[in-house]
């Protein structure tokens, strides 16, 4: 029987459109964009028209965004340029730079001490609003693409709104922003920075080189940014309808399993914790069944730690252990869905009685 993959906030599947425009760049437009010969600008001005899409899904200017390898690149590149404060719902690339650098004298090009967070956390689904009073935000946007509208703009008076449906998030004194395509529909491997104009001028590059106006060096990655463009372009597009759809999945979940199991649910992200089974456990008899979910966010994956997320939310630590994570995605079926659920019901009756 067909495998169910509930394990959308490690990575998607790539959308069969994007598949398609990504295609020509592995196999006849294959110039490198640096060159300065007419297959080396025909990859070129894809990059370029990419960079513009990408601009215009989020509502800032396209010498805005500057591409990278993934979030955790873009994360890093931060950690070298800005001093910086993180939280348990911190990105690794983000906590780990952080403790790494404390001891160490690098020269920070930004005076600012910006707070990293991510908009919306991938063990959760919480949305995280700042604060007002913050003096400047690094903002990981990889699980918020596709799940609400961004927009970046007000560059005028430097503020970025971020609207979630009819509601409005104001984000204002918003530097930086991260994220990977691989989250939305869009090949592994390939990734954004935003990094605001009037901050520009003292960032240094993690990677030398004369690539993206000299900022981020290496050859670009064409297919994967033109893919990652589509995707966005698609996941902002069609937004409403998707998250109708996976509300309605997430509906069916939360409304069928069992009373004495604690679930709570956001966004398309469920996590769902058991009475006496390890979630480590849990993983490997799902993947028996031929289910693919977590015990947590794919950074900490075969960790034995409780996750830190959940114990700032107030689980004790034996049940922060005993909870799984199942996150949706658009091309998950109803069917599939209630086979889940049964499955579900087998693995509680079988391994979770008290």
């Amino acid at each position: 029987m067909r495998r169910i993959y509930l394990d959308n906030a490690a990575t998607t599947p790539i959308d069969k459109r994007v598949l398609r425009v990504m295609k020509p760049y592995l196999t006849k437009k294959y110039g490198n964009p640096s060159s300065a010969h007419k297959e080396g600008v025909e990859v070129f001005m894809a990059i370029e028209k990419a960079r513009e899409v990408i601009a215009n899904a989020l509502n800032c200017d396209a010498s805005e965004i500057f591409f990278t390898s993934g979030a955790s690149e873009s994360n890093a590149w931060v950690t070298r340029n800005a001093s910086y404060i993180c939280d348990e719902t911190s990105h690794d690339s983000m906590i780990l730079s952080n403790d790494n650098y404390t001891a160490k004298s690098f020269k920070k090009p930004i005076s600012i001490k910006l707070k990293s967070y991510p908009l919306l956390d991938s063990e959760t689904g919480n949305l995280h609003i700042p604060d007002d009073n913050e003096s400047g935000c690094h903002i990981d946007l990889t699980q918020a693409i596709g799940k609400v509208n961004i927009r970046m703009n007000g560059y005028s008076m430097y503020k970025s709104y971020i609207t979630l449906y009819s509601d409005s998030i104001n984000l204002d004194n918003c530097i930086t922003a991260s994220f990977s395509g691989h989250k939305f529909g869009a090949p592994k491997g390939v990734g954004v920075l935003f990094i605001r104009k009037d901050v520009q001028q003292y960032f240094m590059p993690l990677i030398c080189g004369h690539q993206e106006n000299g900022m981020r060096g290496g050859t670009e990655n064409v297919a994967g940014i033109v893919g990652m463009a589509k995707a966005l372009e698609i996941a902002t597009k069609e937004i409403e309808k998707n998250t109708l759809y996976i509300n309605k999945l997430q509906q069916y979940i939360t409304s069928n399993v069992p009373e004495d199991i604690m679930i709570k649910a956001n966004h398309g992200i469920i996590n769902i914790t058991f009475n006496k089974l390890n979630a480590q456990s849990a993983v490997q008899i799902f993947d028996v069944y031929g289910v693919a979910i977590s015990a947590g966010s794919a950074c900490n994956s075969g960790s034995d730690e409780p996750s830190k997320t959940l114990l700032s939310l107030g689980y004790t630590e034996e049940q922060a252990k005993r909870t799984i994570r199942i996150s949706l995605g658009k091309q998950n079926t109803l069917h599939e869905i209630k086979r889940f659920v049964k499955i579900l019901k087998k693995v509680i009756d079988k391994y979770d009685q008290i």
